[in-house]
């Protein structure tokens, strides 16, 4: 069942990249 643990790693990484990207736009953004 090797595909569980790749679509765990794509939820995952999927997760972790969208907080890094909002992360990454509320410091561009000047509020």
């Amino acid at each position: 069942m090797w595909w569980i643990w790749l679509l765990l790693g794509l939820v995952v990484g999927g997760t972790l990249g969208f907080v890094a990207f909002a992360l990454w736009l509320l410091r561009e953004w000047d509020w």
